[in-house]
């Protein structure tokens, strides 16, 4: 199959050692405290002031002071992250064991103080048996008016009630209780103006532990307002996947209740269940992707080829419909064979509502196959250790290019065993185009690139309308190559599932507003709540109830003017670097922005397709003009990579959150 011609168209972490974990306890337990001491002098009288014994720098601290700051304070990781958590939770005692039975509610105060360790607390994870200690000491030095326990100030319930449902420990938080509470974090004028709101749900398995087999299966759901607010609304525990879909049920009836009823005056909308391909066909009750007809989107059936199943057809596939999948479930119903989903009960399309996930199928199943295979897979395509060693490079230069909105920088190329989803997806759709470039055999460059901008053209809600019968060319390409390129065993459902996604973009207007990656980062926070192996579903509701229902901030966001967060694509096709904001603004009030503008762009490359239309250009700083620019011009921010002759521009398409 010859490469899809485009038409011309209008251009538009690493392991810390000891020693170095210790520091970094230690320098955020003193911020912390320098905090609290001096929330503490502002409000105290003169005539009791409230002293603590300072240290005045970190060589004071000795390896004794260092170890038992850290056994008693976890600090937890703030902002946006993408990780599933640590790698390990040490044990640790259970604030039970630190706890009066004797405390009750009404000892506390409502003071600012108490509304400031609270949230301190929450927010840097602080264990009870910190807080209590922390507690005692004000109580001693001027605030007899704080309670005595970190529980009582935490308002952490005494017992949390679970059941059993599929042979797993749950909890089930009441839907509709629980989007009343999200809702009201929000800013009036969001939730005012919204007459539906639609809700995503997820169902995924989470590990908690690498010495034992303990897994949290959640049912989280995302409400899809601006910022996308996810909370649970189950939670189960146990040794292994549940062995019925019993845990469901109750989610079930809420989602129905709401669809009914309503919620205040607001129409509620299911938008998709997204889930891996495990997961999806476990909810739905059918095969597993391994299965000779498991994928659930065609009927093509699959091919056992060298000890796992293929589906190397592109052309002429039936796709399945919510009709037809209705109507072998009745019939399964009918003869009793096996039992149903118990999403059949609920309006939803069978088929086009539960999404292939992109970070499950085409980060962390396709471009991280490529990458393994690059670096340690045949002689055919592998890499040589010295060509590892330059593309390793290369991304280690790009550190300081890539802008705050990504939660990591690219890392080392032998480090792919521990890369992330969203690691990947910036290989994918941003650094690898410029890093393997010159490297990578060119037959394997040129196939990672029809797979890189069919991927890119699908994260854009504009491209992936505008060119999604493009898009869905370069994957059929893509998958027809693999197979000849790589041996026909490579063609296993998540190199198939590819021919699939730009329906899903279609569908839904991009795949980031189907995606996996807003319940991923959830499910990194639930794993930081777990502190020790004793009741780990106990302790996750706990710190769920803790937590302060603070309002959802939402800022318009404000161009930087500091390197690497000011570089820009304007809407005229143009690059630029914004330096400074001035005082001055045009005719309709807009800003005015001093920017290094770059009048003079190239296509970065121009094979699948022009580059410029995704935004990748380059230019030279000879070209470059100092220039006044309204702030609405800018389209996009971009990655900016300078090198000796160029510079490059590469807009960032994925959705920021």
């Amino acid at each position: 199959m010859p490469l899809p011609h485009f038409h011309q168209v209008q251009y538009f972490g690493f392991r810390m050692d000891s020693k170095t974990k210790r520091q970094r306890y230690t320098r955020q337990w003193k911020y912390a405290r320098r905090s609290l001491n001096e929330r503490c002098i502002g409000e105290q009288s003169s005539n009791n002031p409230i002293t603590f014994q300072e240290r005045n720098n970190e060589e004071n601290y000795t390896d004794e002071d260092i170890a038992s700051v850290s056994e008693s304070v976890e600090i937890g990781v703030s902002g946006e992250s993408c990780s599933s958590g640590p790698d390990s939770v040490a044990d640790s005692p259970t604030e039970e064991n630190c706890i009066s039975d004797t405390e009750t509610e009404n000892e506390m105060a409502p003071t600012s103080l108490s509304t400031f360790l609270q949230q301190w607390a929450t927010k840097h994870l602080i264990k009870h048996n910190a807080l209590d200690d922390l507690l005692r000491g004000l109580k001693q030095n001027g605030h007899p008016e704080l309670p005595s326990t970190a529980r009582t100030l935490l308002k952490t319930p005494r017992h949390i009630t679970s059941v059993v449902k599929s042979g797993m420990e749950c909890v089930h938080f009441n839907l509709r209780e629980s989007l009343l509470e999200q809702l009201q974090r929000y800013p009036r004028e969001i939730t005012d103006g919204a007459t539906t709101v639609e809700l995503s749900f997820n169902i995924d398995g989470l590990p908690l532990f690498k010495s034992s087999k303990t897994h949290l299966w959640p049912i989280l759901c995302a409400i899809h307002l601006p910022p996308i607010s996810v909370f649970p609304v189950t939670l189960t525990l146990g040794p292994t996947k549940p062995t019925n879909l019993d845990f469901i049920e109750e989610a079930i009836k809420d989602i129905q209740e709401l669809l009914d009823n309503g919620l205040d005056g607001k129409e509620i909308k299911i938008r998709c269940v997204v889930c891996d391909a495990p997961a999806r066909a476990m909810v739905k009750k059918i095969k597993q992707y391994s299965g000779y007809y498991g994928c659930d989107k065609c009927t093509q059936k699959g091919t056992w080829v060298a000890g796992r199943m293929t589906y190397p057809e592109v052309d002429n596939l039936t796709s399945r419909s919510n009709d037809t999948f209705r109507a072998e479930m009745t019939r399964r119903q009918e003869n009793e064979e096996t039992p149903v989903s118990p999403f059949l009960s609920l309006p939803l399309d069978m088929v086009e509502q539960f999404p292939i996930d992109y970070m499950h199928q085409a980060c962390l199943g396709v471009m991280k196959k490529l990458l393994t295979v690059w670096v340690r897979g045949d002689r055919k395509v592998r890499m040589s250790a010295g060509q590892i060693s330059n593309v390793t490079q290369r991304l280690l230069s790009l550190q300081k290019a890539i802008p705050s909105c990504f939660a990591r920088k690219p890392r080392h190329l032998e480090d792919i065993d521990r890369w992330k989803a969203m690691e990947l997806r910036q290989f994918a759709v941003y650094t690898g185009k410029i890093v393997l470039k010159g490297i990578l055999a060119d037959q394997l460059y040129d196939h990672f690139m029809v797979f890189s901008v069919a991927l890119s053209l699908q994260l854009c809600p504009t491209l992936a309308v505008e060119h999604n019968a493009y898009s869905k060319e370069l994957m059929k390409y893509f998958i027809e190559k693999t197979g000849e390129l790589y041996g026909e065993h490579f063609t296993v459902y998540n190199v198939h599932s590819m021919l699939h996604l730009p329906e899903e973009a279609l569908a839904f207007g991009s795949l980031d507003a189907c995606s996996g990656f807003p319940f991923e980062n959830y499910l990194g926070k639930l794993k930081r709540l777990v502190r020790s192996g004793k009741q780990p579903l106990t302790q996750v509701v706990k710190r769920l109830v803790e937590m302060p229902k603070s309002p959802l901030s939402v800022k318009a966001s404000k161009p930087k003017f500091k390197r690497p967060n000011n570089a820009f694509i304007l809407h005229e096709g143009k690059c630029c670097e914004a330096i400074e904001e001035r005082e001055e603004s045009d005719d309709s009030g807009c800003q005015m922005l001093l920017c290094k503008l770059f009048e003079k762009t190239e296509a970065l490359f121009r094979d699948p397709c022009d580059s410029r239309i995704l935004g990748c250009f380059k230019v030279q700083s000879r070209h470059a003009v100092m220039k006044l620019i309204p702030e609405r011009q800018l389209a996009r921010q971009a990655i900016m990579v300078e090198k000796r002759d160029e510079t490059i521009f590469l807009a960032i398409l994925h959705e920021q959150r």
